[in-house]
């Protein structure tokens, strides 16, 4: 599986795949992350209910990392327009 950290030092590769230079991918991360908390709080469920316990329990998932989830979303936007 494409991870960021496998990307991270291919940058013909990491254009290839998803259309955008390192800086611009590093430009576009921190707007992504601010979205996505607001979209996904971590002190709500996904039905948007207070949880009842910490975050953190279970599972890790898939993608953990920020950059990994956005790697994922430019990488399947470019293979599927």
């Amino acid at each position: 599986m494409l991870t960021y950290t496998t990307l991270q030092d291919r940058p013909r590769e990491f254009l290839a795949a998803t259309g955008l230079t390192h800086t611009e991918f590093a430009h576009l991360l921190p707007a992504f992350a601010t979205a996505y908390a607001l979209l996904y709080p971590p002190e709500q469920t996904l039905e948007g209910k207070p949880r009842q316990r910490c975050v953190g329990g279970g599972a890790t998932g898939t993608l953990p990392q920020m950059a990994d989830k956005l790697l994922f979303i430019r990488v399947s936007q470019k293979a599927n327009p």
